[in-house]
């Protein structure tokens, strides 16, 4: 599909900010008569929250499209080692692409209260301090760049999401929160929660991962 073609598509899950999402335009007659399917690789295993993640981007692209546009997930690094699947990324041969970021953290929600607290103070004290030179490089872990055009991060973007150029002097993310960065790291960790049916799926970004994703983001002004 050329490229026209994923900008109008663009605009069916909104450009107001990071993520928005609403109802896509009709398809051409000539668009109508022909599918694509989209490769989608990922390291983790099936069954991971990334690899569900896209699956469930998958299944809605296909519901808004008719089964026109789908993805197809290859989990378990199926399509090669973390250097191989990111050239591919790079030349188009791979559409979308989650490398590893760093292990998942404990989730404070499935603790005992104490527990939780515990885990939290530990992480106040031991987080290392912000780094958006390593947010822009996580950013291309994550593959933000297959849905969004970001400024510093090459990739085969599929411009579903809008671009997010000056990012760092917008109002709002996604025009549901103020553009903060703890709002911003909330934003990016569970997007779910704040635009439930929106076309950003939780992606199981680690914290340390989102603060210097932010970071980054904030930089582009």
């Amino acid at each position: 599909m050329k490229r026209r073609d994923f900008l109008k598509l663009s605009a069916g899950f909104g450009a107001t900010g990071l993520g928005a999402a609403a109802a896509l335009p009709p398809f051409s007659a000539a668009r109508a008569e022909s599918k694509t399917v989209f490769k989608a690789a990922d390291v983790q295993p099936a069954g991971y929250p990334t690899v569900a993640a896209t699956e469930s981007l998958g299944k809605k692209l296909a519901a808004a499209t008719s089964g026109r546009l789908s993805v197809q997930v290859y989990p378990s690094a199926q399509l090669g080692a973390e250097k191989e699947t990111i050239e591919q990324t790079q030349i188009g041969a791979i559409q979308l692409l989650r490398v590893s970021a760093g292990a998942p953290q404990p989730s404070p929600d499935r603790m005992d209260p104490a527990s939780a607290a515990d885990e939290g103070a530990k992480r106040l004290t031991q987080a290392p301090a912000v780094d958006a030179k390593r947010g822009r490089h996580v950013l291309l872990q994550y593959g933000c760049v297959t849905c969004h055009e970001i400024p510093g991060v090459t990739g085969a973007a599929i411009p579903v999401g809008p671009p997010l150029d000056r990012m760092g002097s917008r109002r709002f993310i996604a025009g549901v929160l103020e553009n903060t960065p703890d709002n911003m790291v909330r934003w990016l960790r569970t997007p779910q929660e704040f635009v439930p049916d929106g076309a950003m799926p939780n992606l199981g970004v680690a914290e340390r991962d989102a603060r210097d994703m932010a970071a980054y983001l904030e930089s582009l002004r």
